[in-house]
């Protein structure tokens, strides 16, 4: 009588004692003809196993059912993970990076940098002048008007100073503009603002406008720089507006 192929092995020969060992990849149950290879996903590094193993978290098992079949797993690369059982590394979505090997998940971008590399990012890019990159940016967002940002790296905008406004356009220009004479410009403005009929400013970089004084009006319609004085015959309260000065 010929006894059963015992488990490890195969038996597909002529004869009762022909049987082989399984080999890498690949699992012999008891009473094998032929070997089975490892499901993907699976791998099997004995010779000799009558059954598979899932693929461990941090590396993936292809397991192609060829002479050139080994058993192994295989290390996860940088810009992606591999979960247990995967039979296939994953690139990391945009939003988060792999900076390191065998990760079995990806991490999210982390704030003033930006991850949106088209085969998985590795390592998280600095996120520019002149924009903003939250937690989680897969793209550098362009500061508002009236927020500045400089020296990059920026998880949120500055609102711009007092003095000084912040007309961005596309991030081109992350900087603060001193507010010109004959405005004012208070915090978090995009434009300057001409002072109102009545107030002046005497020099650049004012938050706000001067109440007009004693003997003299400011009524110019693009924002009053310097006082005039009240006409012959006229008077002229501080705050005067009137052009020359109340009859």
């Amino acid at each position: 009588d010929c006894n059963i192929c015992p488990g490890g092995y195969y038996c597909n020969g002529d004869g009762c004692s022909a049987y082989a060992q399984c080999g890498a990849g690949y699992r012999c149950p008891e009473g094998s003809a032929d070997r089975i290879a490892c499901e993907v996903g699976e791998y099997q590094a004995n010779h000799n196993s009558t059954y598979c193993e899932q693929c461990p978290a941090g590396y993936y098992c292809e397991n192609v059912d060829d002479s050139t079949a080994q058993g192994t797993a295989i290390v996860c690369p940088k810009g992606n993970y591999c979960p247990a059982g995967s039979s296939a590394p994953i690139q990391c979505a945009t939003g988060t990076y792999s900076s390191s090997v065998s990760a079995s998940n990806c991490t999210v971008c982390i704030p003033g940098y930006y991850c949106n590399a088209v085969n998985g990012t590795e390592s998280p890019t600095y996120c520019p002048d002149g924009y903003y990159c939250p937690k989680g940016s897969s793209v550098p967002l362009v500061c508002s008007a009236g927020t500045f940002s400089v020296n990059g790296g920026k998880a949120i905008c500055d609102p711009c100073s007092g003095g000084y406004y912040c007309d961005v356009v596309n991030g081109t220009t992350p900087t603060q503009t001193v507010c010109p004479a004959g405005h004012y410009c208070p915090e978090g403005s995009d434009d300057p603002i001409p002072c109102d009929a009545g107030t002046y400013s005497p020099s650049e970089g004012r938050p706000e406008c001067l109440t007009c004084t004693n003997g003299s009006y400011c009524n110019n319609v693009n924002g009053t720089v310097v006082p005039s004085a009240c006409e012959v015959g006229h008077y002229c309260p501080a705050g005067e507006y009137n052009h020359g000065g109340t009859p």
